[in-house]
Order: structure tokens, then C-alpha cells, then sequence
């Protein structure tokens, strides 16, 4: 799966407002949260392909 340069600035940016209180992301939490968009993304790629069909 390709890199994003603008999912890299965004995580490099990226500031976590939960419950009130901003968390900063340390770099195992910006890895996790970019494969976990990156899955999405693919998925919803492959459904929207077989929707097509």
C-alpha cells in the first residue's frame, strides 16, 4: 500500500481530542491509525468496485 503525503502531514500534525483533553500521538498510535485508514480505504475501494458490476 502506497504512502499518502497528505495522511503523513496529517498525522504528523494530528493532535486527539477525546473527552474533553487533546492527546498528542506518539508514532505507534500515528502507524496503527494510518493502517487501520489505510484498510478502510481499500475496502470501501474493492466494494464500490463490485457495486459497479
Amino acid at each position: 500500500m502506497g504512502k499518502d503525503k497528505g495522511l503523513e502531514k496529517f498525522l504528523k500534525e494530528a493532535e486527539v481530542l477525546f473527552d474533553g483533553n487533546t492527546y498528542k500521538l506518539n508514532i505507534e498510535e500515528k502507524n496503527q491509525i494510518q493502517e487501520a485508514l489505510e484498510m478502510a480505504f481499500w475496502d470501501a475501494k474493492e466494494r464500490n468496485k463490485r457495486k459497479k458490476k
